[in-house]
């Protein structure tokens, strides 16, 4: 009976440590997270609409969603690597989805002419120089030079390079046993520079257009609460950090996103200017 009782005494004691530490930091750091996912997804629909919408007018630089998709990846690639917190890995790989389906749309609509006009012009010539009874044959020529014209596109290209190296480059990681923890913090800090880089572009082509026809104040702002609610989340952990020295090596080891998300928020307000200086354009 004594033993049963200090088993049941330490069996209680250890439920209650993982609830209180689930009620304070942890808890808090997941709503943030979920938050922020919410943010997102909220995004994603607002800019998937609105490209439905403008169709061939769409105003999001290809660059600017290749940095997204880029960043993205390689901040999820380095959390694995780093093994850092699962809240990380979970928000970037939802934000990868959303980000394939943009990428998606926006060479759907950039190439709209193509899919509509060249295809249809390809197939009357494929038509006027065969047969009614090769019609089969015909259909798959059609889609043969669709299929090579379209991977001819500059966009399309760089897309599939990329997802090529990444995919790459992990297989022979993993094959070969390399330093992971050290690849992960190069991948990391090549997220961080490519989210603080990807904002530019949009910039300047809002600058060389003088115009921001197409994007939305409410979906950048929703973008800048989105980042917000993410750097939350890594940050409230703190609270139940007493050690100086656990509090730096927790901050060294989520630095990238520290440091990439606080400068990218910056960026997002010169946009809020723009949005707000030539939205009479």
């Amino acid at each position: 009976d004594w033993s049963s009782d200090v088993c049941s005494s330490d069996l209680l004691d250890d439920v209650l440590s993982i609830y209180n530490v689930l009620s304070y930091s942890n808890t808090l750091s997941l709503c943030f997270a979920f938050m922020s996912n919410i943010i997102w997804f909220v995004v994603f629909i607002a800019q998937f609409k609105n490209n439905y919408n403008n169709k061939t007018k769409i105003s999001l630089s290809f660059y600017f969603l290749l940095c997204w998709f880029i960043g993205d990846t390689l901040s999820k690639f380095s959390a694995n690597y780093k093994k850092t917190s699962l809240i990380i890995i979970y928000i970037t790989s939802c934000n990868i989805l959303f980000d394939i389906i943009l990428i998606f749309q926006y060479i759907y609509y950039k190439f709209y002419n193509f899919f509509y006009t060249d295809l249809e012009e390809s197939s009357l010539l494929l038509n006027n120089s065969v047969n009614t009874n090769n019609y089969v044959n015909t259909n798959n020529s059609v889609n043969k030079f669709f299929i090579i014209e379209l991977l001819k596109k500059k966009e399309v290209l760089i897309l599939i390079s990329y997802i090529c190296t990444i995919v790459f480059i992990d297989i022979i990681v993993n094959i070969n046993s390399f330093n992971t923890k050290l690849i992960g913090e190069i991948y990391g800090w090549i997220s961080c520079f490519i989210f603080i880089l990807s904002r530019p572009p949009q910039i300047y082509l809002n600058y060389k257009r003088q115009s921001v026809k197409g994007l939305s104040f409410f979906i950048f702002l929703s973008i800048f609460c989105a980042n917000l609610t993410f750097l939350i989340s890594i940050l409230i952990k703190l609270i139940d950090i007493n050690d100086n020295n656990k509090i730096y090596e927790y901050i060294y080891l989520n630095i990238q996103w520290i440091f990439g998300t606080s400068i990218t928020m910056s960026l997002d307000l010169i946009i809020f200017y723009q949005i707000y200086s030539l939205k009479n354009n």
